[in-house]
Parts: C-alpha cells; structure tokens; sequence
C-alpha cells in the first residue's frame, strides 16, 4: 500500500471543524491539535476525513482524561533507573529522535500502571524531540535476545501499550529495528498482528545477523548505537545526565502549555 498523498486545505478545515468542539475552551488539547498533528492522523486514514475525525475525536477525549503531556520524569523516575527504555540523546542521520529498548539491562520492579506511564512519558519526550527537530517521527531500536516472558511487562500491559501507541500516537514511527528476536519473541510478535495495522507492520524490521544489522540500521552512525547493535558508543547509561534530559524536556512541553495558558496536570499519575 502507497503513501497516502498530503492532506490538502480543505481536509485539513474539515478535520479541524469536525473536532472543534473538543477544543473549544481547551487550550492544552490546542498545543497538541496542531496542523501537523492534524496531518499525521489523516495520513494514518488514508486522507479519509471522516476516518480522521473519528480516530482524532478519540485520542482528544483520552488525551483530555489522561493528559499524558503532564506527566514528567519525576513521576516515572524508578521505571528509568537501569536505562531499558532510553531517549537517547543521539539522532539517526535524518534528525529523527532514538529511542532504545535493551532487556540485558535489569528490570526495575513496577506495577502495570507504571510501566505505562514511562512508556507515555518516553513517547511524549521522543514526540517532542521530533517536532521541536521538525522531523515528526522516531526510531525505535531493540535488543531482544534476552526476551522472555519473565524478562518483559505481562501480555496485557504490552497490548496496552502497544494499543496506546498506535491508537494516540499515529505516524509517529519510522523504523522500529528489533535485533537477535528469540523464537519466543517471534511467536508473541506473530500473536500482536491483529492489534497492529498495515503501515505500521511495515515499519517494523526483524534483524537475526551482524549483516542484516547493519543493513538496517544504515540511518543511524554507529558512534550513536551501543555495541549489542554494532555501534562503538559506550556501553554505559549514564543516569543523571538522563535524568537532567527528561527534566529539561518536562519543562520545554510545560512551557508550551503556560504560552497557551494553561499547566495542565495527568490523571494517570497517584
């Protein structure tokens, strides 16, 4: 299936109108409803205005009861603590924002809830990273050699996750590269199709050799990648430069939303 052609004018008012209401007298719902924002979710229909109202209007009421942009990395610190799931500071060679999953690295022992609030947390910082950058979309890599089902989140949050990422968060993925998957990974990998839709299916790329590694990663240097991926960056996270990262971009989205007039806080959070 082709790209779908950009959104033109007159979708772009018809979403806007069809969705006014849920932003009237929100101005936080405002910052995110940008017209980038608008384009991505008729790109994730296909250009159907209807279809992008549709999906638009449910990620607005969520976003309206969940207010993800509220949550910061002081409410999400002890998920960070070991680096599993990383923003990196890095870009690949199209600008677009890092971000690393490496189960070698030990697990931080946490609720269902708040395995899903870092997951937003990294996916509102990485979304930032994007726009701010002008790129709009991020690269996901992971080393799943390590992968079990004791080693990962139980089968309902990932689902949840995932459902989260692909419901609210359209367009956002470029390439999700996932390195040395394990017989184990493939079978739940196989399982999460029916949750996944086409597009993002495709974006995803299954790497087993050194070689086919490379070949896939070709966008990102390898000073940027750790050495389980083929890269020469130091095998180290560095905690408190992390954490000084995620508090400067808490700031930056909470700055967005005092011009708008608002400071909204998260539902999602105790």
């Amino acid at each position: 299936m082709g790209e779908a052609a950009e959104p033109g004018p007159a979708a772009m008012r018809a979403l806007r109108d069809g969705v006014a209401d849920l932003l009237d007298g929100q101005p936080y719902l405002q910052v995110f409803a940008s017209d980038a924002c608008l384009r991505r979710f008729l790109v994730a229909r296909c250009g159907s205005v209807d279809d992008a109202i549709t999906s638009l209007r449910y990620t607005l009421e969520w976003r309206r009861e969940a207010v993800p942009e509220a949550i910061t990395w002081q409410d999400v610190a002890r998920g960070g603590t070991n680096g599993r799931i990383e923003v990196a500071d890095e870009r690949d060679l199209h600008g677009r924002p890092i971000v690393f999953y490496q189960l070698r690295r030990p697990a931080v022992k946490t609720t269902a809830d708040e395995q899903i609030c870092y997951w937003l947390h990294c996916l509102e910082s990485a979304c930032k990273l994007a726009d701010d950058a002008g790129v709009g979309k991020i690269v996901v890599v992971a080393d799943m050699e390590a992968y079990s089902d004791s080693a990962v989140p139980a089968m309902a949050t990932r689902v949840e996750c995932l459902r989260l990422a692909q419901a609210h968060y359209p367009e956002r993925l470029a390439l999700a590269v996932i390195c040395r998957p394990p017989t184990l990974f493939w079978l739940m990998w196989t399982a999460s199709q029916p949750f996944l839709d086409e597009k993002t299916r495709g974006k995803v790329v299954l790497v087993y050799s050194e070689e086919e590694m490379r070949a896939a990663l070709q966008c990102i240097p390898p000073e940027r990648l750790y050495p389980v991926f083929g890269g020469t960056k130091e095998d180290r996270f560095d905690l408190p430069a992390h954490a000084a990262r995620m508090v400067e971009l808490d700031s930056a989205r909470q700055a967005d939303h005092r011009a708008a007039g608002t400071a909204p806080s998260s539902r999602l959070v105790a």
